[in-house]
């Protein structure tokens, strides 16, 4: 009889995204992870599901990401692959997915994609389309953050929220929620 595979699972989801569609939540890619786990006939080690939630792709620094390695180098889990709802998931920055996919691989895991099966560390193809895809997610990634500072800049400058982009409202002023308008606050203005 043949040994079991064992899977380990990382989820990720980033405020980043511009919408919902983009947006996998958290449940709905453990499912699809499991789903995949199960026509695969792999193991899901459930223990060893590791979510970073309002965490940038982009950041190396993910605390669920680093303590998933750092339980691989310690040997604290031993599996034979790494699953994610897709490769953007695992990141979206070209450098940080291939440093990491270079650790898997130096541990023999492999790393399989669930919506991208052709994106997965078992062949040469696969390994040659994950530089593509990985190049694909960083653009992704860099156009998503260009958006949103165009769309800030561009909400002050036509007087959208009455010429407020966001963030914090300044010392001595009030901000109307209904009427998306900031006023003077007539007792802290005194002060300042």
């Amino acid at each position: 009889m043949a040994a079991e595979i064992t899977c380990i699972a990382y989820i990720r989801v980033s405020r980043m995204e511009l919408d919902d569609e983009q947006k996998q939540s958290p449940d709905s890619q453990l499912h699809s992870i499991r789903d995949y786990c199960n026509r695969k006939g792999y193991v899901l080690l459930e223990e060893h599901v590791y979510k970073d939630l309002d965490v940038s792709g982009g950041k190396e620094n993910r605390p669920a990401f680093q303590q998933m390695f750092k339980d691989i180098e310690e040997g604290k889990v031993k599996p034979d692959v790494l699953a994610v709802f897709d490769l953007s998931r695992f990141g979206r920055n070209l450098f940080h997915i291939l440093k990491y996919l270079k650790r898997l691989e130096e541990k023999e895991i492999a790393f399989n994609s669930t919506q991208e099966e052709f994106l997965n560390t078992n062949s040469i193809y696969g390994k040659f389309l994950i530089h593509i895809f990985s190049a694909i997610a960083e653009l992704q990634r860099n156009q998503i953050i260009t958006t949103v500072k165009t769309n800030m800049v561009n909400m002050v400058r036509h007087g959208g929220q009455k010429g407020f982009g966001g963030g914090l409202i300044p010392d001595g002023y009030l901000y109307e929620k209904t009427n998306k308008v900031i006023t003077i606050d007539p007792v802290r203005s005194l002060i300042i």
